[in-house]
């Protein structure tokens, strides 16, 4: 009885897919009323006797879908890459500048510092936002942190430093 069972739900299956397909592929019409007010629908208008015009409906193209977003993926590595190289470079500018025989004044400290939060800021600025993922606005509260983190550098660098 069980195998009587099996070829029934494939039918029915066959036929309920069927069905989405073809309102998958349905019609739009629009048409204009007496009120001069523009529609639009996927059912013609009651009014027979009303010029509409029909756009046969666009279906989805999975693969074309996948390509784009290949494409995509493709460009937000490569602005990613960029934005690591450039990163680099900063960072060992930088540390180019620490490694000097003298050691810093309290201006100069500032200076790079005030640098590197600029930078940061500014590469954060230039991520994209899907990168935050893991939090709703990790860009935005990123990005807030290092600019709260610059200004107490602007207004109280000894307190910025942890200078006694």
């Amino acid at each position: 009885m069980a195998l009587n069972i099996l070829p029934l739900t494939l039918a029915a299956i066959f036929i309920f897919n069927l069905s989405i397909a073809w309102q998958a592929e349905a019609n739009i019409y629009s048409w204009t009323d007496s009120n001069g007010v523009k529609h639009f629908s996927n059912s013609p208008p009651s009014d027979k006797n009303k010029a509409i015009e029909v756009q046969q409906g666009i279906s989805y193209d999975r693969n074309a879908d996948e390509a784009r977003w290949e494409l995509d993926k493709e460009q937000w590595e490569a602005i990613k890459q960029n934005l690591e190289k450039k990163e680099a470079q900063t960072i060992k500018e930088i540390n180019s500048r620490d490694n000097t025989s003298e050691s810093p004044n309290l201006t100069q400290k500032i200076k790079d510092e005030k640098f590197r939060l600029e930078v940061e800021i500014s590469r954060l600025e230039k991520k994209p936002a899907g990168s935050f993922a893991h939090q709703r606005d990790g860009k935005r509260a990123a990005i807030a942190f290092y600019k709260a983190r610059l200004k107490e550098l602007q207004t109280n660098p000894a307190r910025y430093f942890d200078i006694k």
